[in-house]
């Protein structure tokens, strides 16, 4: 009888870890939004604002030829802060906008992850109902060669191998189109190196080996 270990934790090994923070870098990297976050906080700059203003009055005439009088005047001053921070602000928010991003993605990739590595669990534990049915099957079917054992219960026996089979295969496709699924989501033009890797952490994480194509 095979044992199956089932891991059922994110971080089971420093080398996993690494497998999996491996990963996530590259669906960070991947990401289209992520990029465009990043597009947008790099492209924030300092501002600055300026005042154009239009004072008019009128002024005290002083001239030789008259002695006194009302001149009208104007003039128009030019204002120029030393900076605004506006700029500032908004490179903050998108800086926080990159930040929510990211723990968003994150979080999505991390629990779709997790919910691979159960159905991987699954589908080790089914492996391994097949195989005791398909051992105690072969029990029985030699107490019925010596005839020490009804056929049809052995029929039933054989019955509950082929259900197993079946189950055991329809396990084994959902945890395949779970993975083109993840690695197509987060991977994008990097989903065949995603998947290698999603493949290399699940299989470390949980320790079984299925072939569907031996059984």
């Amino acid at each position: 009888m095979r044992t199956i270990l089932l891991l059922l934790f994110l971080y089971s090994s420093t080398a996993n870890a690494s497998v999996l923070d491996q990963a996530l870098s590259l669906v960070l990297s991947e990401s289209k939004v992520i990029g465009s976050h990043k597009t947008m906080v790099a492209s924030g700059k300092r501002s600055w604002s300026s005042k154009l203003r239009l004072r008019s009055g009128y002024a005290m005439k002083t001239t030789t030829e008259t002695a006194s009088g009302l001149d009208a005047g104007a003039m128009f001053t030019f204002e120029i802060p030393l900076f605004s921070n506006e700029g500032d602000r908004n490179r903050a928010k998108d800086i926080k906008a990159l930040s929510s991003a990211e723990d968003s993605l994150r979080s999505a990739f991390l629990k779709a992850v997790k919910d691979l590595v159960k159905t991987k669990a699954q589908l080790c534990t089914g492996a391994e109902m097949h195989s005791l049915k398909v051992d105690k099957l072969r029990y029985f079917e030699q107490l019925q060669k010596g005839g020490g054992y009804d056929a049809d219960k052995l029929w039933t026996h054989a019955m509950q191998v082929k259900e197993a089979e079946h189950g055991l295969f329809e396990m084994d496709l959902q945890y395949q189109m779970e993975v083109v699924r993840i690695t197509r989501k987060f991977g994008l033009s990097q989903h065949q190196r995603l998947r290698t890797m999603l493949e290399q952490y699940t299989a470390n994480t949980v320790d079984c080996e299925v072939d569907t194509e031996q059984v």
